[in-house]
């Protein structure tokens, strides 16, 4: 309420205050200060850009090039002849060997005129007839043979008109590689192939060198001939088959080309010509065949490659009229032998030595083959009963058989020679004379 009343007074004398001024109070103009002018802004000077130099182009060096390692050239690959051009060439070095007890195959390894085949196929003939593929006939001379290998070497004219087959070697040649064995045969004039495998490497226990088997068909008369590899290589020389009566096998051997065979034929053809084996003792070669009474050692191998062993001898050689009384002794329908020929028989005794135990070992007439002096194969009289005991049996070993062999023989042939192991394909060879105790006897020592 004090406040109300105060402020009443104060208005009063503010408003009397206002009327005495107000007489001769000139208006005041307020002057309206100057406006300050305000100096342009500076504008700052654009700062000036500062030149940026052109880039200058830098030439693109060249680049280095890598230093390329030269390649060695590679030589240029041999292409691998076809099977036609194999056999084509080889043609030509396969001849034709005919003797006076049959035919054969051999193969030419050398310019100078020397011929490779089977020692059978030329048996003991000084001189036989080479036929060549264009039908070309002359006569060859015998140089040497290896009675233990089956090998033998022939000579006929040399000169650059001949080709000679290369020769390889086993060692480059496995179970199961293909090859071919060539040669003539009685059915054609032109050589004959046939196309098989290895099955097997078989070890000569003995003389230290090996047979090659195969599985190829051979027919009569490819005897000699040359076993090839695909490049045409000649690794083997045809010598045997398990039944050489038959006119074609499919299980055979060669004689193997190994570095033994192979310096052998190197020798030959700086003139060392003479191949016979030389071996000591009797019976182990074609050249020294064991007499009567005289026992022999064979080593050879069973059917599962287990070593075995037999000692052979023979007991009696009876033929003639005196082979033909005992023969109708045995059986009285036995027929009498046929003209110019005579009954031969032989008694041959068996001891299996060694061998795999508990392994019996059959032994029979079929594991001999007679020979005769020319050197071609007797055949065994199948229609003939012969007497007893016939050489046929079980053996264990340690086990023994004595038993007879009966053969057909020619009249005028003084001494056939018995084989053992002729025509068999795991048994070793060994060779007896058939010729009377007292024959031999009545012969001068040389």
């Amino acid at each position: 309420m004090a406040r109300k009343f105060l402020a009443v007074p104060i208005a009063i004398l503010l408003m009397t205050a206002i009327a005495c001024g107000s007489e001769t109070a000139e208006p005041v103009v307020v002057e309206p200060s100057p406006t300050a002018v305000q100096p342009p802004p500076t504008i700052a000077p654009s700062p000036t850009a500062t030149p940026i130099p052109s880039p200058t182009a830098i030439p693109t060096p060249q680049p280095t090039a890598t230093p390329v390692s030269t390649a060695t050239p590679m030589p240029t690959p041999i292409p691998t002849p076809t099977l036609p051009q194999v056999l084509k060439a080889l043609n030509e070095s396969v001849v034709q060997v005919l003797t006076s007890a049959g035919q054969g195959s051999g193969v030419i390894i050398d310019q100078l005129g020397y011929v490779l085949t089977a020692n059978h196929v030329v048996g003991a003939e000084a001189t036989v007839t080479v036929i060549h593929q264009d039908g070309t006939e002359e006569k060859a001379v015998v140089l040497g043979r290896d009675d233990v290998r089956d090998l033998a070497i022939l000579r006929i004219s040399g000169g650059s008109h001949l080709r000679a087959a290369p020769l390889g070697n086993i060692a480059d040649v496995e179970v199961g590689d293909r090859v071919m064995a060539v040669g003539y045969t009685p059915f054609n004039e032109a050589t004959t192939t046939t196309i098989g495998s290895v099955s097997e490497f078989l070890p000569h226990e003995t003389e230290g060198f090996a047979y090659l088997q195969t599985d190829n068909t051979f027919y009569a008369g490819q005897s000699g001939g040359p076993v090839i590899t695909g490049k045409g290589l000649v690794i083997g020389i045809v010598s045997r088959s398990p039944n050489t009566t038959a006119a074609l096998v499919t299980l055979g051997w060669a004689i193997a080309m190994d570095d033994d065979t192979r310096a052998l034929i190197l020798r030959m053809e700086t003139g060392e010509v003479n191949l016979f084996s030389g071996l000591p003792g009797y019976g182990h070669s074609y050249r020294n065949p064991a007499p009567v009474n005289h026992p022999v050692r064979v080593l050879g191998r069973y059917f599962d490659g287990s070593p075995i062993a037999h000692d052979i001898t023979i007991l009696q050689v009876i033929r003639g009229e005196t082979a033909w009384e005992q023969i109708q002794e045995a059986y009285q329908f036995n027929s009498p032998a046929q003209p110019g020929t005579e009954y031969l028989l032989i008694q041959v005794r068996m001891d299996y030595s060694s061998g795999p135990e508990g392994q019996t070992d059959w032994i029979h007439q079929l594991d001999f083959g007679l020979l005769s002096t020319q050197g071609h194969a007797y055949g065994i009289p199948w229609w003939l009963t012969p007497p007893e005991p016939f050489l046929t049996a079980q053996l264990y070993p340690g086990s023994t058989i004595t038993g007879w062999t009966a053969w057909q023989i020619a009249i005028e042939d003084t001494n056939p020679m018995l084989i053992f192991g002729l025509d068999s394909f795991y048994r070793s060879k060994a060779y007896f004379s058939t010729a009377s105790t007292e024959e031999e006897e009545a012969v001068p020592e040389a």
